[in-house]
């Protein structure tokens, strides 16, 4: 434990498996409760989860003067692509939720006065956790083709060449390439677009007549490690052909694990096969012949994955009106006639420079360049899909269809010019894929730990946008692959919230997606927030992913007024005050949303963090008009509000001021306060009951008007936000909003007074705590251990869950 600037805080920085586990850890002051093991027969846990995906936002996006693009890449919230076939590498982006440029025009992205050419398939790979975005190119000074590093999380207020990180080469100077000034127009590069296959991206480094170094062979960057692919570039069997001088580059593709190009020869057109569970050519009787003589610009488009109705791969097909197909081991075979209608038949020439297919479940949707649509075919059903093709309109040369990670099922398209020259749509219906709709993937919260695999669903909240941004919003209950689950569409409550207990919403894999639908929203939300909570027959450490708002609640803490901690069930003992000479005594507590540290505050405002919880300031130093009588925390566990007695608000990190009773004359002093799930308001609490609502905190109703038999002590927020509960001295409990009532100790004689409630996260139960630390547990709330018995040094004051 260390001393930080206020002089009277420590802190507790290492995560303490068995404090965690509540195993009885024990400090001067504390007390820990029973044992709790992980995954104990005949238990259930329940967990929760805050997350957040992107909002709506429009269908298409205007290219303005963004760039000549070919793909797109998408993060939670911007789209980007870079100019294909130019001598100088620029980049443009635009914001998903209103489709508007993130800056003017394309940014030029340079590093050390070096330029690097792009090929006409500027393939894209956007790493999701750090927002770099990759891209082949080559380099315009040493003729080298690799990889440019473009960071755009420095985006928008960036240059360009403030967002270069990097140029990985994966040649010597042995690339093509043909300089705009030489061509007249556009750069020429021998580049093919890049293919992922599992993590290794690749790419044909195409070079007329020549098979020395790194020519003609295919170029590998692994996208786990962003580093080039152990021993690349790899040998691709050509057949003996030398490579002819081309006007298109070698159309490049992927089928399960083999990836497939198309090379012009100087006498014969040939389909080449490299597997990539060794990069080396495949076997069989490739290399095989697909045309005579060779002739670049009647290309088709990217080999197409063929397959059988159970997904398997079979082989590959040109991307030719006729769709001549070959099995892996490279023998002719039949397209089905059903596919050759549904893809081929949309087919024009020009398809060289088009992106390779996209496979979702079954289905293989194919870009077709000319005729701006895209095509696609049902492996399983054998069948051309519904409402396909798709026509695009408001847009010239259709190049690419890309996934969006954010979204299972939504495809984008990215073209040479127009109006709407980027695009979404939703691969199965066609239609918009976005617009009012949200697709939460309970994949991306729950931890994929045998042993707390969710096995039933609680409930599911929005919390922001807020419940009156929209007239009404349901929620439609789909498999990890988007197939309905038979469960009937449920609708948004008054509060954001539906309840989710006794649905059938099992899958193979127990992780199913919410999509919730929108009607009447009152502005388009950059981002959807929401809640989830599930059970569980177990628990571990392993269970709460790193960076998660994720809470296993069988477990609660309590603390006395010296900074005594004492933990029970799975809340993890991180630390405490209580051998520490304390300047003021402790009055309350809050623990982090991923419940792997707390905060305690004393009365001179004065904070003490343990676990992960960080010191974001506090009053310790500071002359209080009157002393702080409780805390709570932010949604993020990076800020936290203190409240004194006459409702003055201090607010530290990112937690926000709203507005105080701190120059109001109150009847009775403030003693305690809660927050809204978002974070965007809290309310306080006086001693009679009083409610003083700030920022989206909604007033439900007071006892203030009210004669009590005991002064009110504390109150707690319906994890919903809908309503809140508050507790008198004897347990007397009331309960305002959609804050159920599930008993009270106020008939019962109690030992000591009642200083503090906590609620359970699904908001169907509370526990209280008594001075003596006798807990008293109702609804879901479940009775993991109290401190009744023990004789304390010092008085309990709070309590957190």
């Amino acid at each position: 434990m260390g001393t930080t600037t206020d002089g009277r805080r420590t802190t507790g920085r290492r995560l303490l498996l068995a404090g965690a586990l509540g195993l009885g850890l024990l400090a001067a002051g504390t007390a820990a409760g029973p044992a709790q093991t992980a995954g104990a027969a005949g238990s259930t846990y329940t967990y929760a989860a805050s997350g957040s995906q992107p909002g709506p936002l429009p269908a298409s996006y205007s290219s303005g003067s963004a760039s000549d693009g070919w793909a797109a890449a998408v993060s939670a919230t911007q789209v980007f692509n870079v100019s294909h076939h130019e001598g100088t590498l620029k980049i443009a982006c635009h914001n998903q939720s209103d489709a508007r440029p993130c800056w003017t025009g394309t940014k030029r992205v340079t590093g050390s006065g070096v330029d690097f050419a792009t090929p006409a398939g500027a393939g894209l790979y956007l790493n999701q956790t750090n927002g770099r975005l990759y891209t082949f190119a080559i380099n315009t000074s040493t003729n080298a083709a690799g990889v440019v590093c473009i960071n755009t999380a420095l985006a928008p207020t960036a240059t360009g060449a403030q967002m270069f990180c990097g140029f990985t080469a994966l040649t010597g100077s042995d690339a093509y390439y043909v300089s705009p000034a030489v061509t007249g127009n556009v750069a020429d590069t021998g580049l093919s677009a890049p293919v992922l296959v599992g993590t290794s991206w690749y790419a044909f480094n195409a070079y007329p007549g020549s098979t020395t170094g790194s020519r003609n062979k295919l170029l590998c960057f692994s996208v786990a490690t962003f580093t080039p692919c152990t021993a690349q570039p790899f040998a691709v069997d050509l057949g003996g052909q030398a490579v002819a001088p081309f006007q298109q580059p070698s159309p490049i593709g992927a089928a399960g694990t083999s990836v497939f190009v198309q090379v012009a020869g100087t006498t014969a057109d040939v389909l080449a096969c490299i597997t990539t569970t060794t990069n080396t050519p495949c076997t069989g009787a490739w290399p095989v012949t697909v045309a005579s003589p060779a002739s670049a610009t009647a290309f088709g488009g990217p080999p197409i994955p063929l397959r059988d109705t159970g997904g398997n791969v079979l082989g590959a097909c040109l991307g030719t009106a006729s769709l001549p197909c070959f099995t892996t081991a490279g023998a002719p075979t039949a397209a089905p006639a059903a596919m050759v209608a549904a893809i081929g038949a949309h087919f024009g020439g020009g398809q060289a420079d088009s992106d390779a297919p996209v496979v979702i479940a079954n289905a293989v949707y194919v870009p077709v360049v000319q005729y701006t649509q895209v095509a696609c075919f049902n492996f399983t059903t054998q069948a051309n899909c519904p409402n396909f093709p798709k026509q695009l309109s408001n847009l010239s040369l259709l190049y690419s269809v890309n996934t969006d990670p954010q979204r299972p099922t939504c495809l984008w398209v990215n073209s040479d010019s127009g109006g709407a020259q980027i695009q979404n749509f939703d691969a199965i219906t066609g239609g918009s894929c976005t617009r009012g709709s949200v697709r939460i993937q309970t994949n991306a919260l729950a931890s994929t730990d045998a042993t707390c695999t969710p096995n039933s669903f609680t409930s599911l909240q929005i919390t922001s946008p807020a419940r009156g941004a929209y007239a009404s919003a349901s929620v439609a209950f789909q498999d990890a692959l988007g197939n309905t689950l038979g469960v009937p569409a449920a609708s948004v409550d008054a509060f954001g919230g539906v309840d989710l207990s006794g649905l059938a919403l099992q899958t193979r894999t127990a992780y199913p997606q919410f999509v919730v639908t929108f009607s009447g929203l009152s502005s388009t939300p950059a981002t959807v927030s929401y809640r989830l909570t599930w059970g569980s027959a177990g628990y571990s450490l392993s269970c709460i992913s790193a960076g998660q708002s994720v809470s296993s609640v069988a477990g609660y803490w309590m603390v006395s007024s010296d900074g005594g901690i004492f933990n029970y069930g799975n809340a993890g003992f991180y630390g405490s005050a209580g051998a520490l000479p304390l300047n003021k005594p402790i009055v309350g507590m809050a623990a982090l949303p991923c419940r792997c540290g707390y905060w305690l505050v004393a009365s001179d405002g004065g904070i003490f963090a343990y676990g992960y919880a960080g010191f974001f300031g506090s009053t310790g130093a500071i002359a209080l008009n009157k002393p702080i009588v409780g805390m709570a925390v932010t949604p993020t566990g990076n800020g936290y509000w203190l409240v004194a007695s006459d409702g003055g608000i201090f607010a530290f990190g990112d937690a926000r001021f709203f507005g105080s009773t701190g120059a109001l004359s109150l009847n009775k002093p403030i003693v305690g306060m809660a927050t809204t799930p978002d974070g965007g308001g809290y309310w306080l609490v006086a001693s009679d009951g009083g409610i003083f609502a700030y920022g989206d905190a909604a007033f439900y109703g007071s006892t203030g008007a009210i004669a009590l038999n005991k002064p009110i002590v504390g109150m707690a927020a319906n994890p919903n936000g809908g309503g809140y509960w508050m507790v008198a001295s004897d347990g007397g409990i009331f309960a305002f909003g959609n804050a159920g009532f599930y008993g009270s100790t106020g008939a019962l004689r109690l030992n000591k007074p009642i200083v503090g409630m906590a609620p359970s996260p699904f908001g169907k139960g509370y526990w209280l705590v008594a001075s003596d630390g006798g807990i008293f547990s109702f609804g879901d709330a479940r009775f993991a251990g109290s401190a009744g018995s023990l004789s304390l040094n010092k008085p309990i004051v709070a309590m957190t869950a």
